[in-house]
C-alpha cells in the first residue's frame, strides 16, 4: 500500500519555485512528492519540462520526451482518439484511459490562462497509482503552471494582449477613423502596413476551443506579419505586409494544419485601407460559409472563387424557383422529354461557354454542324435570340443559380 502524499511538503517546495517560475524545477520537486512521472507541454505539444529524466516504458510518452515534442501525425492521432477534444468535455483534472492511453492511463491537468488552453500537465500512472490524492495534487500543480504561463508566451501575455485588443476593436468595427488607427499604432509602437488580408477559421464543432488555440499558435509560426484573435468560436487572422508570391507556400502550410482537425478557412481579397476591414472580414466569412456548403472537398476557400456565389446563393435560398428559372427552360425540358432530344443540355453548355461553338461541340462530342442545327432548332421552336444581350444574361444567371441549387440541396 502506497504511503499518503505529503501535501505540506508539496506546498513548501512549490513555494520555493514561485520567484523564478521555472517549470522544470517545479516538476522536479513535485515528482519527489507525487512519486510518478510528470510532464508539461505547451498547446503545440512541445515539452517544457519533465521528471524524472528517464524512460517510463510508455512508448508515446518516452518518444515525446526524447524528441521534445510531437509531429503532425502524432498530434492528429491524439485528435482522432478524442484526447484533445476531452479538454472541452471534462473538468480537469481527469483520467485519460482511452485511445492511445488505453494501456498506459494518465492523470490529465489543463493549463489555462483567462479560459484559454495554453498547455497540459500529465502524470503517467499505472492504474493502481491513480488515487484521489494524486488527482488533488494535479489540481494544485496545473494551477501553479497557469500562474507561470501568465508571465510567459501565453495568449494572455502583455506583449500579445495589446495587439489582441487592437484586432478585436478592429474586427468589431470600433476603429473607424484614421486618427483612432494612428493612436493605436502609436500605443503599440508598431504600425501595420498594407497589403492586408483577412482569414477566418472554424472547426466542425463549436466546442473545440482548445483546437482553435492550437491552430492559433501553429498559424502564428507561419509569419510574423499577422495578428490572430479567437472570438465567437472562430479564429480570425489579419495578415499585413502580405506578399502575393508567398501565397502558394502559405496555403500549403495552412492546408496541412486545417487537415489535422478537419477545420475550414475562408480568405478575403487583399486590400490597402485597414479602415475597410469589415468589408473583407465579411468576404472571409462568406467564403467560409459558402465553401463549406457547396465545396465540401476543400479546406481553404478564397473569396475570389466564390464572388458570384456570394451574390446569388442568398437569392437561391430566398426566391421560389420559378422566380429565377425562366419558363422557357421548363418548356425546353418538357420538349426534350417528349421528343427524346438533348436541347436543354446543349443550350446550357453553349451559354456557359459564352456561345463558343468550338468549345461547346468538343464538350458535347458533337460535330459543329450538328451543334449549329440544335442551336437553330432552339431559337426557332422557342422563339429565342441568343445574340440578344438580355436573353443571354438571363439564361447565364439562371443556369448558374440552378447549379448552385444542385450543390446546395444535392438534387
Amino acid at each position: 500500500m502506497e504511503k499518503e502524499l505529503d501535501f505540506i511538503k508539496l506546498y513548501e517546495e512549490i513555494y520555493k519555485c514561485l520567484p523564478n517560475r521555472n517549470i522544470q524545477m517545479l516538476l522536479d520537486v513535485c515528482y519527489e512528492v507525487v512519486g510518478v512521472p510528470i510532464l508539461v507541454v505547451d498547446i503545440l505539444y512541445n515539452v517544457l519540462g519533465n521528471a524524472p529524466k528517464e524512460q517510463t516504458g510508455d512508448p508515446l510518452w518516452d518518444d515525446l520526451i526524447s524528441r521534445g515534442g510531437l509531429d503532425t501525425e502524432q498530434i492528429a492521432s491524439l485528435y482522432e482518439d478524442g484526447i484533445i477534444q476531452s479538454v472541452d468535455s471534462e473538468k480537469a483534472p481527469y483520467i485519460v484511459d482511452w485511445g492511445s492511453s488505453k494501456e498506459q492511463p494518465k492523470i490529465q491537468g489543463i493549463i489555462k490562462v483567462n479560459g484559454i488552453v495554453e498547455g497540459y500537465v500529465t502524470m503517467c500512472c499505472r492504474r493502481e497509482q491513480i488515487t484521489p490524492e494524486r488527482i488533488k495534487a494535479m489540481e494544485i500543480i496545473m494551477n501553479i503552471c497557469s500562474y507561470f504561463f501568465v508571465r510567459n508566451d501565453s495568449e494572455s501575455s502583455m506583449n500579445d494582449t495589446y495587439r489582441k485588443v487592437f484586432v478585436s476593436e478592429l474586427f468589431n468595427n470600433r476603429i473607424q477613423t484614421e486618427k483612432q488607427l494612428q493612436t493605436w499604432f502609436y500605443n503599440m509602437q508598431h504600425e501595420l502596413q498594407p497589403p492586408f488580408q483577412v482569414a477566418v477559421v472554424s472547426t466542425e464543432t463549436e466546442h473545440e476551443k482548445n483546437v482553435l488555440s492550437y491552430m492559433r499558435k501553429a498559424l502564428q509560426k507561419l509569419s510574423e506579419h499577422q495578428v490572430l484573435l479567437i472570438q465567437n468560436n472562430m479564429l480570425y487572422t489579419l495578415r499585413y505586409q502580405y506578399k502575393p508570391e508567398q501565397k502558394s507556400s502559405t496555403e500549403d502550410s495552412v492546408n496541412a494544419i486545417l487537415e489535422i482537425f478537419g477545420a475550414r478557412c475562408g480568405v478575403s481579397q487583399e486590400f490597402e485601407n485597414l479602415l475597410e476591414v469589415a468589408i473583407y472580414q465579411r468576404q472571409a466569412e462568406d467564403a467560409l460559409e459558402i465553401g463549406r456548403e457547396i465545396d465540401k472537398g476543400k479546406l481553404l476557400y478564397n473569396f475570389d472563387d466564390y464572388r458570384t456565389s456570394a451574390i446569388l446563393l442568398p437569392r437561391v435560398r430566398e426566391l421560389a424557383r420559378v422566380s429565377y428559372v425562366p419558363k422557357v427552360l421548363k418548356d425546353i425540358t418538357d420538349y426534350d422529354r417528349e421528343n427524346s432530344t438533348e436541347l436543354f443540355i446543349t443550350l446550357k453548355c453553349y451559354v456557359n461557354n459564352m456561345l463558343n461553338t468550338s468549345i461547346t461541340a468538343k464538350e458535347l462530342h458533337l460535330h459543329r454542324n450538328s451543334l449549329l442545327y440544335r442551336i437553330g432548332r432552339i431559337e426557332e421552336v422557342f422563339q429565342l435570340s441568343l445574340k440578344d444581350p438580355k436573353t443571354f444574361r438571363t439564361l447565364l444567371i439562371a443556369f448558374y443559380m440552378i447549379e448552385l441549387e444542385e450543390q446546395l440541396y444535392h438534387e
